[in-house]
């Protein structure tokens, strides 16, 4: 995992950016374009643009309806 910390756009949280390949998982950034285009429209409409976002946030996003 890379040593450098970036915001989550959406909750503006500082977590470690997660390598390539590794599963989503809390507490960890991943960037956007890892991200199926559901989920990215939805994060740039709501919550603006942004290069990453949580672990967090893509589980909150996906639990709503």
């Amino acid at each position: 995992m890379s040593e450098e910390n970036k915001w989550c756009k959406r909750c503006q949280e500082e977590f470690p950016i997660v390598e390539k390949g590794v599963a989503i998982r809390m507490g960890f950034l991943y960037p956007l374009s890892r991200f199926s285009k559901k989920i990215r429209e939805h994060y740039e409409v709501k919550h603006g643009t942004g290069d990453f976002l949580c672990g967090n946030c893509y589980f909150d996003l996906t639990d709503e309806g």
